[in-house]
């Protein structure tokens, strides 16, 4: 997908599920960590919490890997989308998997995270 000229005549790529994703780097603006932040209650620790607590809370780990893309921390938010799909490939509508596909998109194939997380992905489901 080109990427358009915004604002500052930054480009700027596709929208990943109403965030907009920058068209270099794949990675996340300004704007998509805010609504990272929104999205986690904007309380990034209390979430973290959740997660590594190991509560099973499917939606705070999500929300985690979204949190973690947004800063640009790809190969650890698709650790958490992975080990959603371990646990419960069907929740939410197999919403895991396909976020993560989007991700792989607005990373870019030959992304490391991508090639890395897509190999995870495979052995996961194909094994």
């Amino acid at each position: 997908m080109a990427a358009a000229a915004g604002a500052g005549g930054l480009a700027r790529g596709p929208r990943i599920n109403g965030w907009r994703a920058g068209a270099a780097s794949g990675c996340f603006t300004t704007e998509g960590r805010r609504t990272a932040e929104a999205t986690a209650g904007g309380d990034s620790a209390d979430l973290t919490q959740k997660v590594r607590g190991q509560s099973g809370d499917r939606q705070a780990r999500f929300d985690f890997a979204i949190l973690l893309n947004a800063r640009n921390r790809r190969e650890e938010a698709a650790a958490e989308f992975i080990e959603i799909i371990k646990r419960d490939r069907a929740w939410n509508g197999d919403g895991a998997r396909k976020q993560l596909l989007q991700f792989f998109d607005a990373w870019g194939a030959v992304d490391p995270a991508t090639i890395s997380a897509r190999r995870k992905l495979s052995a996961l489901l194909f094994s």
